[in-house]
Order: C-alpha cells, then sequence, then structure tokens
C-alpha cells in the first residue's frame, strides 16, 4: 500500500505541475499587487482575472495566451516604474511570463511522453 501511494506522489509532482503551481502563485500575487494599487489597476487586473478559471484547468492554450498578454503588463511595470508597486508588476509579470511558458513546454513533454506510452502498451493491430 505505501508503494503504491508513493507512486502517485511521484506521478503527481512532475515538473510541469511545479511550474504551474508557481505561476498560479505569481498570477495571485499580481492580482494582489495590481488590487493594492487603486481603481485604475483594478482595471488592468481584470484580464488576468478572467484567465483564472482556464489556469487553475491547468489549459496550456490559457497559459500561451497569458504568455502573449503579460508582456503589456511588464511594459506598462517598466514605464510607470517610479509609481508605487509598478516595478514590481514588471518583475511579477516577468516571472509569470516565465513561468508561463515553461509550463507550456513541461505539458506538452509530458503529453508527448503519455502518448508515447500509450502507443507502445497497446496491442499491434
Amino acid at each position: 500500500m505505501a508503494k503504491q501511494e508513493s507512486a502517485s506522489i511521484k506521478q503527481a509532482v512532475t515538473p510541469a505541475a511545479v511550474v504551474w503551481a508557481l505561476g498560479l502563485c505569481l498570477h495571485v500575487g499580481l492580482l494582489a499587487v495590481l488590487a493594492a494599487n487603486g481603481p485604475v489597476a483594478w482595471l488592468a487586473a481584470l484580464p488576468l482575472l478572467l484567465f483564472l478559471p482556464w489556469l487553475v484547468r491547468r489549459s496550456s492554450y490559457a497559459h500561451a495566451l497569458l504568455s502573449l498578454i503579460i508582456v503589456g503588463y511588464i511594459g506598462i511595470g517598466l514605464v510607470f516604474r517610479d509609481q508605487p508597486g509598478a516595478f514590481l508588476v514588471a518583475c511579477l509579470g516577468a516571472a509569470l511570463f516565465l513561468s508561463s511558458t515553461t509550463y507550456v513546454r513541461f505539458a506538452a513533454v509530458e503529453r508527448r511522453r503519455a502518448a508515447a506510452q500509450a502507443a507502445m502498451a497497446a496491442p499491434d493491430r
């Protein structure tokens, strides 16, 4: 029984799962920083808030689209870096960009590996 639980834990903790959890924490952190900066930043947080359900479901498409949209947040954070919290938005955005692109890559590798294992396990026709 203990070996079976250990095997299931090893399967659940994959590189993609770790990067997904890190990205989700960065996403929530970025939302918190934007929420703390007033009504204008609340409007800026709205697109990120809309992505949250798809990111929780581990959608690779949502992560890929987020990596394109987050570039704007990085740019805005750098342009207004003398405003309170703007440089933090740029730094969190850069980290979120890296984690979302890394997640897309790791998830693709895991899908490819699972497909190869399924093909090897399937009987020949």
